[in-house]
C-alpha cells in the first residue's frame, strides 16, 4: 500500500469511528424512546439528532474511503456496521461485562475488517 493510499486510510478510520460513535449513540438514545408505553420526547430528540449527525458524517467519510479504494458498498456497510455494534456494547458498558472470548472475537472482527480493507482496497 502506498503512502498516499495509507492517508487516506487513516482518515477514513477515524472518521468512520465518528460515525459510528454517533451511530452507536442515537441506537441508545433509540432504545429509551418508549418507556411503559409513553413517548420521551428527550430521548427521540437525542436519537434522532445522533442519527442525523451519523448519516451526515458516513456520507462525507465516503470520499475518503472511495479515495482509500475501498468502493464496495458491501465492505463499506460492514465496515459501519461493525464499529456501530461494538460501540454499541463499549458505550452502554455492556462490553466489559462480556465474557473474555466474547471481547476477543470483538477485536478480531475488527481486526479482520481491517484486513479485508487492505486486501480489497483494488
Amino acid at each position: 500500500m502506498t503512502l498516499y493510499k495509507m492517508k487516506f486510510v487513516l482518515m477514513s478510520t477515524f472518521l468512520l469511528l465518528i460515525a459510528g460513535t454517533a451511530d452507536a449513540k442515537a441506537f441508545l438514545h433509540a432504545s429509551r424512546v418508549w418507556q411503559n408505553g409513553n413517548l420521551v420526547s428527550e430521548e427521540l430528540i437525542k436519537s434522532s439528532l445522533s442519527f442525523l449527525c451519523s448519516i451526515s458524517m458516513y456520507i462525507f467519510t465516503l470520499k475518503y474511503v472511495q479515495k482509500a479504494g475501498i468502493v464496495s458498498a458491501e465492505l463499506q456497510v460492514i465496515i459501519w456496521l461493525s464499529i456501530t455494534l461494538i460501540g454499541v456494547g463499549i458505550m452502554s458498558g455492556k462490553f466489559f461485562q462480556w465474557e473474555r472470548l466474547d471481547q476477543l472475537i470483538a477485536v478480531l472482527i475488527v481486526v479482520g475488517i481491517g484486513f479485508l480493507m487492505i486486501r480489497t482496497q483494488n
